[in-house]
């Protein structure tokens, strides 16, 4: 679900600049770069930071 949410306004961009041909500047341009690496830096520090739980022994 939470993959949705970086996809639908992702696809809502590409169908406004690419069938509605909606004029796209550097600004425009440069807020959706920043928005993308954003969350390339989210995901890869989840992913680099993942550790495997380890249970503790039960008491004795």
């Amino acid at each position: 679900m939470g993959f949705l949410q970086y996809v639908g306004p992702t696809l809502q961009f590409v169908v406004a600049v690419c069938l509605f041909h909606e004029p796209l500047d550097r600004a425009k341009l440069g807020s959706f770069a920043l928005c993308w690496l954003a969350i390339v830096v989210y995901v890869a520090d989840s992913v680099l930071n993942r550790r495997v739980q380890t249970v503790a022994d039960e008491p004795e």
